[in-house]
């Protein structure tokens, strides 16, 4: 092979390295307006998502009383994965059983409710104490179930849902305000980076101080 023969791979190379260069760069740009749009509406979407995990529990039942069985017991059976679903501690609306039992309906409507307080608030209101979290909203749960399971008595359908309910409110309120800790601290790293270019597109205004704009 003569010199020139050899010479074209190491002057092409360079070539398609810098024309791949943009291509990557927008798509990290891309990723990081991702990133920023979740940090700022992640909430959003944890509340919207535990409303229909709740409401298909409820689904279930309905699809069943309105003639449409298989579709009602495949959901029901797809909750199973998550929940005892003994028919002894289970609501019944229109004659079939709701796909949670009466401690999980609490526990995720407790999530729900603590989940749209913490919104309403701000994103203020929280649980900041590990131990204040345990004593108040962890041990009545513990004790009403603990207790059942060991055969020592037999609980109540307003105990497991309350029990449930007030596990779950706790349980958003001290996690909901680390969690939001977390995606602030993304958002002000992204800004110093990115700027009021990457802050448009998730609040519509500019909305950090110094930086480039993307």
């Amino acid at each position: 092979m003569s010199k020139q023969e050899g010479a074209a791979p190491d002057v092409a190379a360079p070539r398609c390295h810098e024309e791949a260069q943009p291509g990557l760069r927008e798509l990290v740009i891309l990723a990081d307006r991702l990133i920023y749009w979740l940090s700022e509406h992640w909430l959003a979407l944890v509340n919207g998502a535990l409303a229909l995990f709740l409401a298909g529990a409820f689904l279930s039942p309905w699809l069943r009383g309105s003639g449409a069985d298989a579709a009602g017991r495949l959901v029901f059976r797809l909750y199973g994965r998550v929940c005892h679903q003994r028919p002894e501690r289970s609501f019944f609306l229109w004659g079939y059983q709701v796909a949670f039992c009466q401690r999980d309906v609490g526990v995720y409507g407790g999530l729900l409710a603590g989940g749209a307080l913490f919104a309403l608030s701000g994103r203020k209101l929280g649980v900041s104490r590990l131990r204040l979290y345990f004593w108040l909203f962890v041990l009545p749960l513990f004790v009403d179930g603990g207790t059942q399971l060991l055969g020592l008595r037999e609980s109540n359908w307003l105990l497991r849902l309350s029990t449930g309910g007030w596990f779950g409110l706790g349980t958003a309120l001290f996690a909901l305000p680390l969690m939001e800790a977390g995606m602030r601290s993304t958002r002000r790293e992204l800004e110093s980076r990115f700027g009021a270019g990457l802050c448009k597109l998730a609040r519509g205004t500019a909305c950090a101080q110094g930086g480039r704009s993307v």
